[in-house]
């Protein structure tokens, strides 16, 4: 997977910056693709982490010191749950971690605000393993909603493979 996101850097790179990307989300820890084209393009990035890869998979990052760079990096990092969060920063230390419980309850969050979106504009990106417990089909749920608020502009773009199934249902 390291040589392939490499190899599809570049395309990744001239779709972020042809869909005016203002904030690059990785959402997993198994992925450095996302902060690697961040840096490039001088984008925000805000990397969620779901697991341990170490634990969850039985894997080894191929760049550990690499990576613990990397992940310094990003903007924002997110776990969610306190275990992710601990081992997260005994390994890989950012600033920025925050722990967010997972499932989140949207009645919970105001997004009725008007400076979310001041110009009526909003384009999503999201990268990394498409599956259905990373909730990706959220995000077209989220667009509906913008819309509904008078968000003029939505757009979306689900980079990854994963579960065939799953991408149907998003895509429809």
């Amino acid at each position: 997977p390291f040589l392939v996101n490499l190899f599809r850097l570049p395309r990744l790179c001239h779709i972020i910056q042809k869909w005016d990307v203002d904030i690059i989300h990785t959402n997993s820890s198994t992925h450095d693709i996302g902060i690697i084209a961040a840096g490039i393009l001088r984008k925000k990035h805000v990397w969620h982490v779901r697991e341990v890869m170490e634990l969850f998979y039985h894997a080894k990052y191929i760049f550990p010191k690499m990576y613990v760079k990397l992940r310094a990096k990003s903007d924002a990092v997110i776990c969610v749950s306190k275990f992710v969060y601990n081992c997260s920063m005994e390994r890989y230390p950012n600033k920025n971690m925050k722990m967010i419980y997972n499932p989140y309850d949207i009645n919970y969050y105001d997004i009725k605000r008007i400076s979310f979106a001041p110009e009526k504009k909003v384009r999503i990106l999201a990268a990394g393993h498409v599956l259905p417990i990373k909730g990706q089909i959220d995000i077209v749920y989220a667009m509906a909603v913008l819309k509904e608020r008078g968000i003029d502009f939505v757009s979306a773009m689900i980079v990854g493979g994963g579960d065939k199934e799953y991408i149907v249902k998003i895509e429809r």
